[in-house]
């Protein structure tokens, strides 16, 4: 148990994501996103104890209903995980389904784009803000593309192959005779 007195502490970054720059929602159809699926009937009051009445499921959009905020997903990939047989529902609610720990729900142009614990009292929040995007020492560094390299001489009629270090078949047959 984690008593109140241990230190946490929670670092937020304030970044331009270019994925995210050029998608309308946090969520859109094909992500794979993570889902907390109640288990059980409310009016069952049997104690399951210790399995939990909500359990975090994954699947992928298939389609999202904004005007009801609901989300059509797709459980077929991700069945083998399941080890309890849950039988998920085939839509849900956007406030209960997540991509990578943010709720799909989200809107506003501005928003988390990762939540992780680093270690155990440590959180750090990424978000994305499209104006950073306008500054061009604020986008985030690409790698360059390997480039090829092509040596070719100015003039190859001076070029001289270089004498190797070892004997050459011609200067062995020259020692044989």
């Amino acid at each position: 148990s984690l008593g109140v007195e241990r230190n946490t502490s929670t670092t937020v970054i304030f970044e331009c994501d270019l994925e995210s720059l050029h998608r309308e929602r946090v969520c859109e159809a094909g992500d794979t996103v993570d889902v907390r699926v109640i288990t059980r009937k409310a009016g069952d009051l049997v104690s399951q104890w210790p399995h939990s009445a909500v359990k975090v499921m994954r699947g992928v959009i298939s389609e999202i209903f904004w005007h009801n905020r609901t989300a059509s997903v797709n459980w077929e990939l991700f069945a083998a995980e399941d080890s309890q047989s849950v039988s998920p529902p085939p839509v849900v609610e956007l406030n209960n389904t997540f991509r990578d720990g943010v709720p799909c729900a989200s809107e506003g142009s501005a928003h988390i784009t990762r939540v992780s614990e680093q270690q155990v009292c440590q959180l750090e929040l990424a978000v994305h803000v499209p104006s950073l995007c306008a500054h061009r020492d604020l986008l985030p560094r690409l790698d360059p593309e390997p480039q090829a390299i092509d040596c070719v001489p100015d003039d190859p009629a001076s070029f001289a192959p270089v004498p190797s270090a070892g004997p050459t078949a011609e200067t062995v047959e020259r020692a044989g005779t």
